[in-house]
């Protein structure tokens, strides 16, 4: 039985990881997640998100935010895989970033413009 296309780690979708893995380890030490996150220990504030824009743009700089976004769109157009690494990554750090909504609203928008073609075709 051949397994489907999007399934299963390759060569780029490995690659990708590991650069993940030591980009977090590099730019997110424990640490300084620990200072980022709980910047008021007081169990009683309301929590709040606190995330780096600096930290944010070298990620949009590596090009993962257009990992999801087909060839066509101007992105990368890596399968569904690939966005599972980076954000089995961005969760082995606990990374406060809008990492993960980006990529979601991108599997949306594609889902959504796919029920839009069909529905222009029916």
């Amino acid at each position: 039985m051949a397994l489907p296309k999007d399934f299963g780690f390759g060569e780029d979708e490995t690659m990708l990881q590991d650069t993940a893995r030591r980009f977090f380890t590099d730019v997110l030490p424990t640490q300084k997640l620990h200072t980022l996150v709980a910047e008021n220990p007081d169990p009683e504030v309301a929590s709040s998100c606190h995330w780096q824009k600096d930290l944010w743009q070298q990620m949009v700089d590596l090009g993962w935010t257009m990992v999801a976004v087909p060839e066509g769109g101007g992105g990368i157009g890596m399968p569904v895989v690939a966005a599972a690494a980076l954000a089995e990554e961005a969760g082995r750090v606990c990374l406060p970033s809008p990492l993960l909504q980006t990529l979601s609203s991108t599997y949306v928008l594609a889902a959504c413009e796919a029920g839009r073609v069909q529905a222009v075709m029916d």
